[in-house]
């Protein structure tokens, strides 16, 4: 952050009636179509927590999460005293450093998708932009192994989940996250919506996001789908996160 914005984000603060130390980050950690837009609704609509979209921004310092803070507060219209500040973040070019997912304030939180279902849904949302299997399930492959590796950089508690667990044991998923943030008021597989969902670029744009509740959404994947034995890569790289995500639980 440049010490424009970084005035600008404290002024901001103060005006607002934020004080540090009241206040963490849960930051979920995954990649494109592993069901993170319902799991951050449901994760935002919990009375402690702003924010349920996804920010685009890098993560390396504290200052830059002081500027998280005010984006989040500004989107949402509320007030930052004394809640958790939510981001998630699926790409590469947002950094997300190990002195941040080592504060203490910070909540690494990780989820990952099986790749079969993955790259099929990846291939037919990005299908316009002209992505091929091929190409949805390098973009996996290396997104599932950096995020194996961020896993492994946190030294402190983290939680990792597995996408599938939310729509086949989504009460035990829930409770597990209820568990990790602490919060008072147990997340429930019910959501609000907000001005953001659905909104491309923000998070999931399919109607789904619009039910308002987690549900198991039909199969994505057939014969003629992807086949997670013609991507060998990406099953390994799911079975070694999956190992570290039982190191961590």
């Amino acid at each position: 952050m440049n010490p424009r914005d970084f005035l600008q984000a404290s002024g901001f603060l103060v005006k607002s009636g934020f004080r540090p130390g009241v206040r963490g980050y849960i930051l979920l950690l995954s990649h494109m179509r592993s069901r993170s837009s319902v799991l951050s609704h449901v994760i935002g609509s919990n009375p402690d927590v702003i924010g349920y979209f996804e920010n685009h921004t890098k993560l390396r310092n504290g200052f830059e999460l002081l500027s998280l803070t005010q984006k989040v507060a500004q989107l949402t219209g509320e007030s930052p005293r004394g809640k958790w500040i939510y981001d998630k973040i699926l790409h590469s070019n947002l950094t997300v450093s190990p002195e941040v997912l080592n504060r203490p304030d910070v909540l690494p939180l990780f989820l990952v998708r099986e790749p079969r279902e993955s790259i099929a849904s990846i291939r037919k949302q990005l299908a316009d932009k002209g992505w091929s299997e091929k190409k949805a399930a390098k973009y996996y492959t290396r997104r599932v192994e950096e995020l194996t590796t961020l896993a492994s950089q946190c030294d402190g508690e983290k939680l990792v989940l597995d996408s599938g667990d939310l729509v086949t044991d989504t009460e035990e998923a829930l409770a597990a996250l209820t568990r990790f943030v602490g919060v008072a008021t147990p997340f429930t597989s019910r959501y609000e919506k907000g001005d953001l969902t659905g909104v491309r670029k923000f998070g999931d744009s399919s109607e789904n996001i619009q039910r308002g509740e987690i549900v198991k959404t039909s199969r994505e994947v057939d014969e003629t789908d992807s086949d997670s034995d013609a991507f060998p890569d990406a099953t390994a790289a799911y079975e070694t996160f999956r190992e570290q995500g039982s190191a961590a639980r």
